[in-house]
């Protein structure tokens, strides 16, 4: 017979690996993504889709738009999802709401994605998203600012 110290020893070896089991149930290694996410019917922006889940943190979000219509956003979404799922959220759904893609650039486990249409630029930052963290959504818009050549003058 065993001494009880030897039971102890084993049943809480027994519960530590259920534990470590259940835990990478639960997580996974997920990075590939899940899925594909959908648009939510209302937005805070009419031309800038959020996908569903994601809610505006109101305390960290402004907008302005002035008279002659030119607006700046500074939007900050927060939700669910897997931030691969949402870069190809917004790689595919901006341009249906007319959108050219600009630029993509990653770094410190950021996606900033740039966009342009008409007069405006849009940036969509994707952040977060790890094993049981929230995936953050920044889009802000500001007016373009083209420099191009300058315009012909009649002689």
């Amino acid at each position: 017979m065993q001494p009880r110290n030897g039971k102890n020893r084993q049943w809480i070896g027994l519960c530590l690996t259920g534990l470590l089991f259940c835990l990478f149930a639960l997580v996974g290694c997920n990075t590939g993504g899940s899925g594909e996410l959908q648009t939510q019917a209302r937005t805070h922006v009419s031309d800038v889709p959020v996908p569903t889940g994601f809610d505006l943190v109101e305390k960290r979000s402004r907008s302005y738009q002035n008279q002659t219509g030119l607006r700046w956003v500074d939007y900050l979404y927060k939700g669910p999802g897997d931030k691969f799922d949402v870069i190809r959220f917004y790689e595919k759904q901006m341009t249906t709401y007319h959108w050219n893609p600009q630029t993509q650039q990653t770094a410190q486990g950021q996606t900033s994605l740039d966009f342009e249409k008409e007069h405006e630029r849009c940036r969509i930052t994707v952040s977060g998203g790890g094993a049981l963290a929230s995936t953050y959504i920044h889009v802000s818009i500001t007016p373009a600012t083209h420099v191009g050549p300058p315009a012909e003058t009649k002689k």
